[in-house]
């Protein structure tokens, strides 16, 4: 199920049609009046559910259309990003997802990369494509082969929690749990951000695997903290990751 090894952080990007599921409903542009008299700009969302039902409660199918009711804004969601050694050939996979995700998020969502470090990548994100990938294949040569995780989620609680650990936030990991630091460290930082967001969805690619259990001492510290473990392998787990983000 996983990316073949040594492909380039392109990998998907010509093959994961699918991630065009993501986008959201492009809004059909009309100009028509509105119930005021005003018109509805070319960017206007009609509601053509409501719309339809008051044609067919009126029996007139009148140009008076009715407006999209605001959507409820997206809570903040944080993706912290395990790219050392044994995730980085996952990395092709998972950022078409992330990239979209950052592009429909309008500013609610945060990516920050760790391995022997710890960067925060959302900006590389909200460039066009093209330039998204030629920063993220730069910024992945400054990671090394090992990580701490839980050095680097307390190095993150320190640095941007400030900004984005709010009641309503949704951490996401993506790790397969092969770690050398302190597990107790890592219990420290799980525990603190637990306490102050609304869940912890950790992916890990390796659930995928026949008999997979989580065994690792980090993930053995881990279980008692996430609200759900999911590999994120295929699209239709990532879609659904989606949704309970509030992408629909």
């Amino acid at each position: 199920m996983s990316p073949a090894h040594g492909d380039s952080i392109t990998w998907l990007a010509d093959k994961g049609h699918w991630t065009r599921r993501l986008r959201p409903m492009q809004a059909v542009q009309v100009t028509v009046p509105s119930r005021h008299g005003r018109r509805l700009g070319a960017l206007a969302d009609p509601d053509w559910r409501r719309t339809v039902t008051r044609w067919a409660r009126t029996e007139a199918a009148d140009p008076r259309f009715r407006r999209m009711r605001s959507p409820r804004r997206l809570a903040p969601v944080v993706m912290l990003w395990d790219v050392s050694g044994s995730m980085a050939t996952y990395v092709p996979h998972y950022w078409p997802w992330v990239y979209r995700l950052v592009q429909t998020g309008a500013g609610r969502i945060g990516v920050f990369m760790f391995g022997t470090g710890l960067d925060d990548v959302t900006p590389a994100f909200e460039l066009p494509p093209y330039l998204a990938q030629r920063a993220l294949e730069a910024q992945m040569t400054t990671y090394g082969s090992g990580t701490a995780i839980g050095d680097s989620l307390a190095l993150w609680i320190q640095q941007y929690g400030g900004d984005w650990i709010r009641p309503r936030t949704t951490v996401v990991i993506i790790s397969d749990g092969w770690d050398t630091g302190s597990p107790e460290r890592l219990e420290g930082a799980l525990r603190t951000l637990r306490a102050q967001v609304a869940r912890i969805i950790w992916i890990n690619p390796l659930k995928a695997t026949p008999g997979f259990e989580p065994k690792t001492r980090a993930l053995k510290v881990a279980k008692h903290y996430w609200s759900r473990l999911t590999a994120g392998v295929r699209p239709s787990q990532l879609i659904a990751i989606s949704r309970e983000l509030g992408f629909h």
